[in-house]
């Protein structure tokens, strides 16, 4: 598991749109491949690849069928591939919109003392919990802004637009990439991890892909913090089947059929 020149690895991107399952999957795979030892820096072992000119360095290589495979998470719109970068692949993970934007909303409540921009687009209300927004009839204002922006603003940086996210990996797979809905994956889980590995020919046994989703859904139990809920149908208890559906016209306007 070291790490040899980048012309002798290729990547597996992780991606999606923030607040869609990416820890989940990573936190998975390193239960999964790593030893108790190893686990300990999620983020240098799966390092990620942010909206820059900077490769991510570093990352744990696995063995795959065609060589050293790294993964690596993005939630950015589309991924680099170059002869530097090759590609060994890619999940991409899809939610439904209005269950990205209230977990979005809990995770921008949530680090709001961490990035001013987060504090800052709560504006006049001021930051306030997703329940405490619905309460005071506030969250369908919230949830409009989601609409006209595509996306929640303060990820535009590390994401695009939601719009832009979906549409920019949903045209890599022409190139290979899955789709996996948030659905599938939680309902599914030990499914769409037998896919990743077979896919970079990355080998484990099923005894411990099963040992390591046990222990990756423990250490993501919902906690009403970063771990929010991991609910598949969060949205219908904020909001009416007739404002969902609404939401769902508007966006499958723009990314098409079968995602959510």
């Amino acid at each position: 598991m070291s790490n040899p020149p980048c012309s002798d690895r290729s990547y597996y991107w992780i991606a999606s749109y923030p607040r869609s399952g990416n820890t989940l999957v990573r936190i998975t795979l390193s239960r999964t491949l790593l030893s108790a030892e190893e686990q300990s820096n999620l983020d240098r072992n799966f390092p990620e690849y942010v909206n820059s000119n900077s490769f991510p360095a570093g990352g744990v290589s696995f063995s795959g069928a065609s060589g050293n495979v790294v993964f690596l998470k993005t939630h950015w719109k589309a991924p680099i591939v170059s002869s530097q970068t090759p590609w060994a692949g890619a999940t991409y993970l899809v939610r439904h919109p209005v269950d990205v934007f209230l977990s979005g909303m809990n995770y921008l409540f949530f680090k709001r003392n961490e990035v001013a921009s987060f504090k800052e687009f709560f504006g006049a209300d001021g930051p306030q919990r997703v329940e405490e927004l619905a309460e005071a009839n506030k969250l369908d204002a919230y949830l409009q802004r989601f609409v006209d922006d595509r996306g929640l603003r303060p990820f535009q940086f590390i994401s695009g637009t939601w719009v832009e996210n979906v549409l920019g990996w949903r045209s890599e797979t022409a190139r290979g990439a899955t789709l996996v809905r948030y659905e599938d994956l939680v309902t599914n889980l030990s499914q769409v991890m037998s896919s990743i590995l077979a896919r970079t020919g990355v080998s484990q046994k099923e005894e411990q892909i099963r040992r390591g989703i046990t222990q990756a859904i423990e250490a993501t139990r919902p906690n009403g913090e970063f771990f929010w809920r991991g609910s598949t149908r969060t949205r219908h208890e904020f909001f009416t089947d007739a404002r969902i559906a609404e939401v769902e016209r508007e966006f499958r306007s723009l990314v098409g059929e079968g995602l959510f």
